[in-house]
């Protein structure tokens, strides 16, 4: 699995696309202990170059079963007919299929995980592309629709200093204080990709968005062929070679265990966190 983190405050959460076919299969909405899944899930089309008529939601929709997102239209000889909204890759102004319930950030976590299918990606993509499982303070605007925000996406992403149209990774805006004004914000982003590896039509992604107490944690899993996940971790993660990677054994993982201490890179359930120790184990 490939993490990355940030420490930001958000509002909603979601699944969502823009400018592409997709279905989504949330496998576990929320988990044990955190939001639940039974809130007030809605559908809402918004932002740059979204339309009536394309940027649509299947019927049938269940954050605990199937959600299917439409960002486009397609001919008949399978080429793009109608685009609706995009990722746009300099600024948080995207438009958005956007699938999502509405949490408190003050007083509640959350863990939302789905297998992403692409049923339909444009043969020529141009970076505008993608789906997201995406946090952000607001969905409100006449325009712009600016918004802090943080997803686990595919889309276009760079990666050692080139864009790759569209890869798996993190992507994220803040320092928004106005969802209409762009000259009022002093915007910071983070955007990278987790591998060099393009996103391709037909092919299904695991991934996964949490909030805990002090961050957020944006993760992508490899699908083995029998169903099973390899837990890998990401790109970032070079023990004996950058000195902020901490090895298993390393004197800061000795120092911790040594007083009870358990390690994310080897004590978690469900994932591997390589930077953090928890003194509860999990």
């Amino acid at each position: 699995m490939r993490n990355a983190k940030q420490s930001i405050r958000r509002t909603v959460a979601g699944l969502l696309a823009g400018a592409m076919l997709l279905g989504m299969t949330p496998l576990a909405a929320f988990a044990e202990g955190s939001s639940s899944a039974s809130g007030d899930w809605q559908f809402k089309a918004f932002g740059t170059s979204t339309a009536a008529g394309v940027n649509t939601i299947a019927d049938g929709a269940d954050i605990n079963g199937k959600v299917t997102l439409n960002s486009c239209t397609i001919k008949d000889d399978g080429t793009i007919d109608k685009k609706g909204g995009k990722f746009v890759a300099d600024s948080p102004a995207d438009g958005l299929s956007f699938y999502y319930t509405t949490i408190d950030p003050t007083t509640q976590n959350f863990y939302l995980q789905a297998d992403v299918t692409i049923d339909y990606v444009n043969p020529a993509p141009d970076g505008q592309e993608g789906f997201a499982l995406m946090v952000r303070d607001s969905i409100s605007g006449s325009g712009s629709y600016f918004s802090n925000q943080i997803s686990v996406v595919g889309t276009k992403l760079p990666l050692d200093g080139v864009e790759i149209k569209d890869a798996v990774g993190v992507r994220s805006y803040t320092g928004i204080i106005s969802n209409e004004t762009a000259a009022s914000n002093d915007v910071k982003s983070n955007r990278a990709a987790f591998s060099s590896q393009a996103i391709k039509q037909g092919d299904t992604y695991r991934v996964s968005l949490a909030k805990t107490s002090n961050s957020y944690v944006a993760t992508q899993y490899a699908i083995n062929a029998d169903g099973s996940l390899t837990p890998t971790c990401g790109t970032h993660w070079t023990p004996y070679t950058d000195p902020f990677s901490i090895p298993e054994g390393g004197d800061v993982y000795n120092a911790f265990t040594k007083y009870g201490f358990a390690w994310g890179g080897n004590a978690w359930h469900s994932k591997r966190d390589y930077m953090h120790f928890s003194y509860f184990g999990k």
